[in-house]
Formats: structure tokens, C-alpha cells, sequence
């Protein structure tokens, strides 16, 4: 599982990037790669759309599929109020 994260990690670098600066933000243990591959989710798709996400699927005993889980969210007043507006769709 740690080379797995390692490897989503090291996909995002680019020939642009400095290795050693890359080389010193890579997580040396498992709790530190899932906290930084979270971390990353929460940059790019926001805290309240991440954490929200996770604890449905967490409380979701048997999973839930593409669709319920954006059904779900979709009907989450918070998660609409947390979106920029140009990410709003105009109909609810």
C-alpha cells in the first residue's frame, strides 16, 4: 500500500521539478503519505467536499456506487454552499 501512494505521489511529478526538492516532501511512512495524498484532495477539491465524502463512505456499510454517492452529496446543502459560484449549476 506505501509504494502504491508513493507511486500517486511521484505520478504528479513533472521534468520541470527539482528532484531534490520533490525528494524532501515525499512522506517516509504510511500515516504520512495517506495524510499528504488527503491533503491533496482537500487543496484541490476542498475541505467540506473531502471530509464530507469520506465520512459517507466510511458510514456506508455495504459501499456505495458512482451515482448514490453524487446523489448524496448533491442534496448536501453545506457541500452546495462551499462551491464557487461558477461551479454552481443553475438548476438544484
Amino acid at each position: 500500500m506505501f509504494v502504491h501512494l508513493l507511486a500517486s505521489i511521484v505520478r504528479h511529478w513533472t521534468s520541470t521539478d527539482v528532484v531534490d526538492e520533490c525528494l524532501d516532501s515525499v512522506p517516509t511512512t504510511l500515516d504520512a503519505a495517506v495524510e499528504y495524498l488527503l491533503d491533496c484532495l482537500e487543496q484541490w477539491y476542498g475541505e467540506v467536499l473531502v471530509g464530507r465524502t469520506l465520512g459517507l463512505l466510511t458510514l456506508a456499510e455495504l459501499g456505495l456506487s458512482d451515482a448514490e454517492l453524487e446523489d448524496v452529496l448533491s442534496l448536501d446543502d453545506v457541500i452546495f454552499d462551499s462551491l464557487p459560484s461558477s461551479a454552481k449549476p443553475s438548476v438544484r
